[in-house]
């Protein structure tokens, strides 16, 4: 998108009006101070929906009625325009032109027959729309809570460097003293460069979404296996008594389809046959293994609670044994002497050297002592995970041999055989039911969600992402610092080096003395000014540069040359050539740009400078007006 400011417009109460007509590529406006210069940045602020409106109180306020502005929009003009009235301040007129001849004759009858819109409603999502910003929510996944939509007051801090910002040292850019709003900024910088679009936040949310259920069925997959493994369990243990009943072995089965199958084929026993059933032999085996292992489980606990008891007495012991040793270290000789005389005495010896041996072998026991206590860790955790394994075999065979007691429970109230067959088989058909269900119900759709997912990403490969956002940062930083590298910019730093950061707009100067260097690191205007050009008008290019960028291509510089202070712009001194050159190297920047991207981009330059000497550039060819005398000014 190619948009720059075309006429700013003020409209008096009487219908007179004030105008300024610019172009693209440099336009200058030069004055003394109080001339309206800079209320200009905040009329064309105004008219892009700035909540609070900032225009000076005076003459320029007490004479407007309407703050309107033109802007040309590729091949189209958008007007935007905002009353100068408290009870209307929240709406604002906004239209698109196709045809330039409307503005043969523009005055205020043009707005008698156009809708006043809200500004927080149809009036910005239009401004927005006829500018290609469409992106309405930028979250990258599903949430409630919304990171909003990519908004045209998120621009504005990279359309304006302010007269008390352009040689500032302590923020880069406006409007991002708060937090969330800079956060806001940063997350849309891949939306103003046009790398992405309304559809990609959409399909990356419908990604995300899907990615979401494939990891839940993956979850419900894994409870299925552990629901199958029980209930095969449990299913297996229903037929094998089923079978010791009707006399036969359960067949082998490979998995819990096979098993599903054979129960849904249960062999009968012939009427005619005597009934004959391994069912006495079955639950006497079952009623003796669950005494073995009960038994077994007994021992193991039991033999969990001595060793506990005993690592609980052999801490303590070592403690007691710690604090002893702690306070015999000091004996170290074994020989004793009178301090008189300094004769060897031999008793004293005697009794030192049996201290010694008793603290060495304290040592040992006290080491003795630690080494068990880690087998005895050791062999607990064993046990432990032993008695656990028992536990849960206790578990299994009780459950068989309910199921045994149950019957046999039950037999004595049917009167014939087969009756009694005919509960167990209800008991296995209900089990195969409550498998069957589950398998049913298994796959959850899960090949369509992958093919959709497959396919989201398909269509995502078109966004090269990190390519483009990669290309952009190395762009930003060459045109920055081929401007920085061409302005006041300290000869002990050259070459500038910048690093100007699209994922936190943080901007650094890599030096080879000093290492990483900030902005605030620096002293001198001349250098806070260096950088501010520098990375203004290197995202000026930027945007311009990429072509689905939704950024107007305009900036305005308010006031470049007061870090010089010249006092006379006709005389020849070093101050004046430094403004001079500012203005050149803009010139070249805007041409270079052209050239780049095939779009002239805007710089509007408000400053108390006149009559440069730009060489080869002729300085009346960029000046759109001149309010220096006193009948001269904006209003």
């Amino acid at each position: 998108m190619n948009s720059y400011i075309k006429k700013i417009i003020i409209f008096g109460s009487q219908g007179e009006q004030r105008e300024l007509t610019l172009t693209n590529g440099l336009n200058i406006i030069s004055g003394h101070s109080k001339k309206g210069k800079s209320a200009l940045i905040e009329i064309v602020d105004y008219c892009l929906c700035a909540t609070v409106p900032s225009i000076p109180k005076g003459i320029i306020s007490d004479f407007s009625d309407l703050f309107c502005i033109v802007m040309k929009v590729d091949s189209n003009y958008l007007v935007i325009a905002r009353p100068n009235n408290d009870d209307l301040r929240s709406k604002i007129y906004v239209s698109l032109e196709t045809n330039k001849s409307f503005l043969n004759d523009f005055n205020i009858s043009y707005f008698k027959d156009k809708q006043l819109l809200k500004i927080k409603g149809a009036g910005q999502e239009n401004i927005e729309k006829f500018l290609g910003l469409n992106v309405l929510n930028s979250n990258i996944v599903n949430s409630e809570k919304l990171k909003g939509k990519a908004s045209l007051r998120n621009m504005t801090p990279f359309l304006y460097q302010y007269q008390n910002l352009i040689a500032s040292k302590h923020a880069l850019f406006s409007k991002m003293d708060d937090y969330n709003k800079k956060t806001n900024i940063i997350e849309q910088i891949p939306v103003f460069l046009g790398i992405v679009d309304a559809e990609y936040y959409s399909l990356k949310r419908q990604i995300d979404d899907i990615s979401k259920k494939l990891k839940a069925i993956e979850r419900e997959k894994q409870k299925e296996q552990t629901f199958n493994a029980q209930y095969q369990k449990r299913l297996e243990g229903l037929c094998i008594n089923y079978f010791s009943i009707v006399g036969k072995n359960l067949p082998e089965y490979r998995n819990i389809h096979e098993l599903i199958s054979l129960s849904k084929d249960l062999p009968f026993f012939d009427k005619s046959e005597p009934f004959k059933s391994d069912l006495t032999r079955l639950y006497s085996k079952l009623r003796t293994e669950l005494s073995n292992k009960t038994l077994e489980l007994n021992n193991t606990s039991s033999e969990i609670k001595k060793i506990e008891g005993i690592s609980k007495n052999a801490n303590k012991t070592i403690s007691r044994l710690s604090s002893i040793q702690n306070r015999t270290e000091h004996v170290e000789e074994t020989a004793c002497q009178c301090p008189i005389c300094g004769h060897d005495v031999e008793s004293l010896t005697d009794e030192a050297q049996s201290i010694k041996k008793a603290l060495n072998s304290l040592n040992a026991e006290v080491g003795s002592m630690a080494n068990f206590a880690r087998f005895d860790s050791e062999q607990l955790e064993n046990l432990k995970i032993n008695r656990r394994d028992i536990q849960k075999k206790i578990s299994e065979l009780n459950t068989q041999i309910n199921d045994l007691e149950s019957y046999n429970s039950k037999i004595k109230e049917y009167k014939d055989k087969r009756d009694s067959l005919g509960y167990l088989r209800a008991k296995i058909e209900v089990v195969v039911e409550q498998i069957s269900n589950r398998i049913n119900i298994g796959d959850f759709g899960e090949k369509e969600l992958i093919d959709e997912l497959e396919s989201l990403k398909k269509s995502l490969q078109k966004y090269n992402f990190e390519s483009d956002l990669n290309d952009s940062q190395y762009k930003l930083n060459s045109w920055a610092n081929s401007l920085a590298n061409a302005l006041d910019f300290e000869t002990q730093f050259l070459p500038a080096k910048l690093n100007l950061s699209l994922k936190d707009l943080s901007i650094i100067h890599n030096d080879k003395k000093y290492g990483k260097l900030r902005l605030s690191d620096f002293g001198s205007g001349a250098n806070w000014l260096a950088f501010h050009l520098a990375a203004s008008i290197g995202f000026l290019r930027l945007f311009s540069y990429k072509k689905n960028s939704p950024v107007p291509n305009f900036l305005f510089i308010d006031q470049p040359s007061q870090v010089y202070f010249p006092r006379d712009f006709n005389s020849q001194d070093d101050d004046i050539k430094k403004v001079e050159n500012i203005y050149i190297q803009i010139i070249k920047s805007l041409k270079e740009g052209r050239k780049v991207s095939g779009k002239y981009s805007q710089v509007i330059i408000l400053d108390h400078a006149d009559n440069l000497d730009l060489k080869h550039f002729k300085y009346e060819r960029y000046v759109r007006a001149k309010w220096f005398d006193d009948k001269d000014a904006l209003i």
